[in-house]
């Protein structure tokens, strides 16, 4: 026989999804689409010069002005870019545990409204791009961490070859000869 303890905290019956909660449940959204999305990019500025049409959306969302709101600051195009890259589901409850107390409450709540709509609205652009619009991906993060890689071993390259052509100091070995740069060399790549 299962039984069930029903927990009476304050606490737990403010809680999201609660059976004992009062009042209408918490709207949602579903972000895991535009999320795996901009997950390619390495960064705001990367997404709107790749797709403009992204651009137009995000900007027209940030300058979107709901009933009741009389604000005159609009919102940062940035922190929306965050929320909708770091949540999979948008609600207000996370977008303030995104933002750590960062913001008021009130304006988590605008950047939760503002962040449905933009998904809302990125999730009809994803469906329209066609493979060749997917092709002008400038660079996902994996192809931008081996252009670092390829940048920094070219510099380690170009001072080990300056180390070499100017000789080894005093009682000094070349900076790959040393064993102990052998081996961290290669636990770094084996860990990778």
């Amino acid at each position: 026989m299962t039984t069930t303890t029903k927990l009476t905290s304050a606490a737990h019956q403010r809680g999201p999804g609660h059976p004992g909660r009062r009042g209408r449940p918490a709207k949602t959204y579903d972000n895991r689409t535009v999320r795996q999305f901009l997950a390619k990019f390495w960064d705001l500025h990367d997404l709107v010069t790749t797709f403009r049409g992204a651009n137009d959306i995000l900007t027209g969302v940030q300058l979107l002005r709901t009933a009741g709101n009389t604000s005159t600051r609009g919102l940062r195009l940035r922190s929306l870019y965050h929320v909708l890259c770091h949540l999979d589901d948008i609600t207000v409850v996370d977008v303030q545990a995104l933002f750590r107390g960062r913001y008021e409450e009130r304006a988590c709540e605008m950047y939760a409204e503002a962040a449905r709509v933009a998904s809302k609205a990125l999730d009809r652009f994803i469906a329209t791009l066609t493979a060749a619009d997917l092709a002008r991906l400038r660079t996902t993060r994996l192809s931008g961490m081996q252009a670092v890689d390829a940048a920094y071993a070219a510099d380690a390259a170009a001072a080990e070859a300056l180390a070499l052509a100017m000789g080894p100091k005093r009682g000094q070995d070349t900076l790959s000869g040393a064993p102990d740069f052998q081996r961290r060399l290669r636990k770094k790549w084996q860990d990778f």
